[in-house]
């Protein structure tokens, strides 16, 4: 995954983002609800097996999983670009960043010759 933030003009410390806090809090959510787990659409017929054997799931489509999925339906690499470009931008809002910084593009690459980009 490649996430891009901009902005009109530096912040007075000449960043965009404090990379160091933005990547840590990013990374935790997905380490946290993404990574060593299975992400599947709410209509799967595994998520009930899934659910009972007790696998760590992230499910798309599913309003329990927060605002910024309940539209995406399945977790084609597409929606994964579009979930975590959403993910990026409230953690943006909450980092030490420049005046106007937002996340301008989101790259996630599901194969060496396979990716998709979000653009908000």
């Amino acid at each position: 995954m490649e996430v891009t933030a901009a902005c009109q003009e530096l912040a007075s410390t000449a960043t965009v983002v404090e990379f160091g806090e933005f990547k840590k809090q990013l990374r935790e959510w997905i380490d946290l609800r993404l990574d060593h787990g299975t992400m599947l659409g709410y209509q799967d017929p595994l998520r009930d097996a899934l659910t009972a054997d007790g696998s760590k799931l992230f499910v798309f489509g599913e309003a329990e999983a927060g605002p910024a999925v309940a539209d995406l339906e399945w977790p084609t690499v597409e929606n994964v670009a579009v979930l975590l470009g959403r993910i990026a931008e409230k953690v943006i809002e909450g980092t030490e960043s420049a005046q106007g910084a937002r996340i301008t593009r989101v790259v996630v690459k599901e194969t060496h010759v396979n990716a998709a980009e979000w653009c908000p």
